[in-house]
């Protein structure tokens, strides 16, 4: 096959660099074979080329030596020290050589107390040469080693103290070899650099001569011809040191090789580990006390958890101040790395570059080589002793990491996802030799894994955690039978969880008691929900409780079946798998959304999706436990998985820049909250409320959080959260773009360009527009229907151009005629500029003769067959008392009322049926009482109000009671308490969302 060069422009522009650099040399080339006397016979000539050699070669082994450990300490160190010392180490470089020599002679010439010292022989001599080299040449290798020691996986350190090794050692075995390419590079630049150097060394030690100003004389003296012969030796030796350079001395061919005959390992002393952690990393947080009651134990939880941070600080990574850590009681907190003898497998297939299989196994101190040679015939590994990593699979580097922990005999073995990179019939085949040495070796584990199979197998002890906090922790069969919450048991893989009331001795009731829906067979009477019979114990009638039904256990019946504990459902979904066939049923419990059971049969499933049907549900197979305070909460986001095939994804979103210093303090707390509202709204997906959480990723803040297949309909909402930048689908270590199409019609400038004192920050605008919106009836509708947004007191409009900007109707009012007659100015010139056909009129209103106020409508679209169709977007704003809209507008012609109440306060009302002439009420809450009234009017039945305010100056309680008064639902549940932040010291601001009821005041 032949491979052509690739005739892109960079390899044209690459070859005129390469050709400007080579011409020079070839002309030089062809004068030298012309004949005539070069000047080979010049008497000074070879004690110059020596002299240059011997310097060069001392300068770069002064360098060499006390420039490595320089570069290694800049490249592990942060802070100001750090920072002088680099800076100081790149001087030499922006300095002309010559002014190089100055600086030295005022530290070392002949008139310094260093030059007294030594009788004058610093200078004029080769030790003044080397003076000069070694000051010019240093910072190329210390820059260089520095870059490469940077660039030294700091797990390999780590991954070489949990295998016994100290620091020096990991220095010279890991450290040195994997930085050793930049190190060699930066001597060879060091050393020709040194031998190059002429404008230092010409003031620092004239004579004896170097080959520079050798040929500098020469050239003075005699012209041209006399230099040939200087130069053709200086690109001579240049030539020879970098083929030097290419020679790896102790790199063979490694002979094929033969292990020793395998011996198994010993039985071992079973250890217990305990722990008491409090330690954080950057933004994230971890805070977890266990104590084991088993040599076996098995941690649980989301990507993001703090599961392998609990393994790296068991290990001994994150050093004593990380927490209290014990091994069969004994303390070992402030025991070294490398002494606590535990065998660590991270993640990420971590291997020691250079090392063939047999090497990377007996890497650790105190190896056995007759026990590696069995773990790597138990691993299947045999043949593959003598690969390196770069010719070993995913898979095979996991085995290998496996083998090389194991071999050296640990009292405790860490294993961090260490079969996520095997196939199938591999994984189960390891599992199961792990688990038999375990139960006939003693061999004692710490698992992490996000498999609950893989955990149950391996582990006696459970420990599930989450955003760096323990939810539960217990023996196997324990925490497996019982889960402390929903969110524990969607961790721990158990379907059909369902949160229901002890009705009586025997019988749960699932469902609400407020008999919104017809009650179905098998009902509480009076609409208190579906009655199921179970095994409740001495739990008495009332307590809330969870309870589970293995999905083995459950049986879909045909709608007309009439037989004990059967019950009304209706079938969501079938899925055959080839094995067995997966069922998922919704029961009809009065409850929406209904409680979902899933179902897995052998038998034939007659049922198509939307079927009636009956499920049977013994009540010897149902287990119910008392509720744990997490399970209210959680139990909604258990039920209301939306497909039987539902497979929860990690997503993250970068939060979006921020000029100001207090969105950009506060924006990942406030997104996580808005997160939160806006799940309820997504169209298809479920958002797993317990897992949005913030995240660090590469030093970054990220939103994350858990859901269900994404469908462009929930990118949709989700493209426009207030502070999402990019959002990703989390795959392992990498980031997939998931594509975004937000509501914005119009260029951002309708936000950003109105400056003036009291402007609320536009995110702020659009995530309490967002809140709003997500928690009204009309969320769905967004995108079909033009909705209409009501600021009833809109100053200069922020909230009114971020509803434009979405495509919306926007209804404002304001008693401040200035900031009116300012919007409308801004308005009708924004319009002209960005061309966009529109009709708008800014005039007064006149009843009974007389000005009541003024007025700006305007009708326009984003393009001009919008317009010509009719499909126009409306703006009317009138400077009028916020109690008086609906003198203006409509009732119930509002969709949404979004504002943000006064602090100061700017905006107010002087009180319902005034004209101007009362008192201007200055206080959210006196505004609230006086105005509510009139916004609920203007509010659509179903419609929501979100409201901000200062907590300064109005508790939340004051605030909910004046919307409770006026007529509206508040929505006050814990997702709603999450928006309250810091503007400055004093203004505290927060959020009040309501609704208005189907059938509530008009």
């Amino acid at each position: 096959m032949k491979y052509r060069a690739s005739r892109s422009p960079l390899s044209y522009l690459g070859g005129l660099l390469a050709l400007y650099l080579a011409v020079p040399v070839v002309a030089f080339l062809i004068r030298l074979a012309q004949p005539g006397d070069r000047g080979f016979g010049d008497p000074g000539l070879w004690p110059a080329l020596w002299t240059s050699v011997a310097t060069a070669t001392t300068s770069t082994a002064i360098v060499a030596l006390l420039g490595i450990p320089l570069a290694y300490w800049l490249a592990r160190t942060r802070g100001p020290l750090n920072w002088l010392a680099g800076l100081i180490v790149q001087l030499p470089l922006a300095l002309p050589p010559v002014m190089s020599g100055l600086v030295l002679i005022y530290v070392v010439g002949p008139y310094t107390w260093l030059g007294n010292l030594f009788n004058d022989e610093l200078t004029g001599t080769v030790v003044g040469v080397v003076f000069a080299q070694t000051f010019v040449a240093g910072p190329f290798l210390v820059i260089a080693a520095r870059a490469a020691f940077a660039a030294v996986d700091p797990a390999l350190d780590e991954l070489a103290g949990s295998l016994g090794r100290r620091p020096a050692g990991r220095f010279w075995l890991v450290t040195m070899r994997v930085a050793a390419p930049g190190i060699r590079a930066g001597l060879l630049m060091t050393w020709m650099r040194a031998i190059g150097e002429y404008g230092a060394t010409v003031l620092l030690a004239y004579h004896p001569y170097t080959l520079p100003v050798f040929v500098y004389v020469l050239f003075s003296s005699t012209g041209i011809p006399a230099t040939q012969a200087p130069t053709a030796l200086a690109l001579g030796v240049a030539v020879l040191v970098v083929l030097l350079s290419q020679i790896r001395i102790g790199r063979r061919r490694h002979r094929a090789t033969l292990p020793p005959a395998p011996a198994p390992p010993p039985p071992a002393d079973p250890v217990a580990v305990s722990f008491d952690l409090d330690v954080a990393v950057g933004t994230f947080a971890l805070r977890a006390a266990h104590r084991a009651q088993s040599n076996r134990i098995a941690i649980i939880g989301p990507s993001g958890a703090g599961k392998s941070m609990t393994l790296r600080a068991i290990a001994g990574f994150l050093g004593q101040e990380a927490g209290t850590v014990l091994f069969n009681g004994e303390d070992v907190t402030r025991v070294r790395v490398e002494e606590r003898r535990v065998g660590y497998v991270p993640q990420g297939h971590v291997m020691f570059p250079g090392l063939t299989a047999w090497q990377q196994v007996l890497f650790a101190a105190g190896a056995d080589p007759a026990l590696a040679a069995w773990w790597l015939g138990t691993l299947r590994l045999g043949g593959l002793a003598d690969r390196l990593p770069e010719q070993l699979s995913g898979g095979q580097r996991q085995r290998v990491a496996l083998a090389r922990a194991l071999a050296f005999r640990p009292r405790l073995v860490l294993l961090d996802e260490p079969f996520s990179a095997l196939d199938a019939p591999v994984r189960e085949e390891l599992r199961r030799e792990l688990r038999r040495l375990q139960r006939e070796d003693g061999l004692s584990t710490v698992l992490v894994t996000h498999d609950p199979e893989e955990a149950a197998l391996l582990a006696d002890e459970i420990l599930v955690i989450d955003e760096g906090r323990l939810l539960q922790a217990g023996p196997r069969a324990e925490v497996f039978a019982r889960p402390a919450s929903p969110q524990v048991a969607r961790l721990l893989g158990i379907p059909n969880l369902i949160r229901a009331t002890v009705h009586a001795p025997g019988v749960l009731a699932v469902g609400p008691p407020d008999g919104s829906r017809p009650a179905p067979a098998g009902a509480a009477p009076g609409g208190g929900g579906l009655l199921v019979a179970a095994e409740t114990g001495d739990l008495a009638a009332g307590t809330e409780v969870l309870w589970t039904i293995r999905p083995d256990r459950v049986t879909v019946l045909p709608a007309a079946a009439d037989s004990p504990q059967t019950y009304p459902a209706e079938v969501d979904d079938v899925a055959d798998i080839g094995t067995l066939t997966t069922v998922a049923v919704r029961l009809r419990a009065g409850q929406d959304p209904a409680p979902e059971l899933r179902v897995r049969t052998t038998a034939a499933v007659p049922f198509a999706p939307g079927d009636p049907c009956r499920v049977r549900l013994p009540a010897a197979d149902i287990t119910a436990w008392p509720a744990g305070p997490l399970a209210a909460a959680a139990a909604a986001a258990a039920a209301s998985s939306s497909s039987l095939l539902d497979i929860m994804s990690r997503y993250a979103f970068l939060v979006l820049p921020s000029h100001n210093r207090v969105y950009a303090d506060a924006a990942p707390a406030l997104a996580r909250a808005e997160l939160a509202v806006l799940a309820a709204a997504l169209p298809d997906a479920v958002i797993d409320p317990g897992s949005v959480a913030e995240t660090a990723i590469g030093g970054v803040p990220y939103v994350t959080f858990e859901a269900g297949e994404l469908s462009p309909r929930d990118a949709d909402v989700l493209a426009n959260l207030s502070a999402l930048y990019a959002l990703f689908e989390v795959a392992g270590d990498l980031l997939r773009p998931v594509p975004l199409r937000r509501l914005d019609r119009y260029d951002d400038d309708l936000l950003t360009i109105l400056k003036y004192p009291g402007k609320t920050n536009e995110q702020f605008t659009k995530l309490l527009l967002n809140v709003t919106l997500a928690s009204s009836v009309f969320a769905a509708e967004a995108g079909s229907r033009r909705l209409t947004v009501l600021d009833p007191l809109c100053g200069r409009g922020t909230t009114l151009n971020q509803a434009l900007m979405y495509g919306f109707d926007a209804l404002g009012a304001d008693l401040d005629a200035r900031d009116v007659e300012a919007y409308a100015v801004f308005i009708q010139r924004w319009l002209k500029d960005k061309r966009l056909k529109h009709q708008a009129d800014f005039s007064p209103v006149r009843r009974d003769r007389r000005v009541v106020a003024r007025r700006l409508t305007a009708q326009f679209a984003a393009t001009r067959d919008e317009y010509k169709a009719g499909d126009l977007q409306r703006l009317d704003v009138v400077e009028t008392d916020t109690a008086r809209i609906v003198e203006f507008f409509r009732k119930e012609s509002a969709d949404l009322v979004v504002a943000d109440l006064p602090y100061g306060v700017q905006h107010g009302s002087r009180g319902p049926g005034s004209q101007g002439a009362g008192t201007l009420a200055r206080g959210p809450l006196d505004l609230l009482r006086s105005a509510a009234p009139a916004w609920v009017k203007a509010l659509r039945p179903g419609g929501a109000l979100g409201i901000s305010w200062n907590t300064h100056v109005a508790r939340r309680e004051d605030a909910a009671d004046a919307l409770a008064a006026a007529g509206l639902q508040v929505l006050d549940g814990e997702r709603y308490r999450a928006f309250r932040h810091r503007v400055d010291q004093a203004i505290t601001r927060d959020i009040l969302v309501a609704r208005k009821p189907a059938a509530g005041p008009g």
